[in-house]
């Protein structure tokens, strides 16, 4: 009786803090989210411009390995979109975003005329790589929030 009362520590709300308005004490998080999507817009159009590219101008290097290819490129896609977004809701539209550019790019490649050919094969390797992609932008925002 009389004693020290102990008190736990504040418990940390990792739901408010994902995506919540950056503290005064840490000016870099908007300054991240805009380099994330200067980086993400610069990688779509890379991935437009390659994906869109003449069949006779393609690269060596997107026929050797194809749907690794197409894994990588959508996952750096995804995992930069992720980061750019903001909640709520950025990962849904993030996998809308891929399955809009994957299926479009390959719609396209059959329909223009620039000797490539649409393939459904490389839409899905496009999208396994989103998913991935979207699965590592998780894993860096637990840890974001976490640390």
């Amino acid at each position: 009786a009389g004693g020290p009362t102990l008190r736990p520590p504040p418990r940390r709300n990792l739901d408010a803090s994902i995506g919540s308005a950056p503290s005064r004490s840490s000016p870099s998080r908007p300054l991240m989210r805009r380099l994330s999507l200067v980086l993400a817009l610069g990688w779509t159009l890379v991935l437009l411009v390659g994906m869109l590219i003449p069949g006779a101008g393609t690269p060596e290097v997107f026929s050797a390995h194809d749907k690794i290819t197409h894994i990588g490129v959508f996952f750096v896609f995804a995992l930069l979109w992720a980061l750019a977004l903001p909640p709520p809701r950025r990962f849904a539209r993030v996998l809308l975003l891929s399955i809009a550019v994957a299926v479009g790019t390959e719609a396209l490649q059959h329909l223009l005329p620039i000797g490539r050919f649409g393939d459904p094969f490389d839409a899905a390797a496009d999208l396994i790589g989103a998913l991935v992609g979207l699965l590592a932008a998780q894993v860096v925002n637990v840890r974001r929030v976490t640390a």
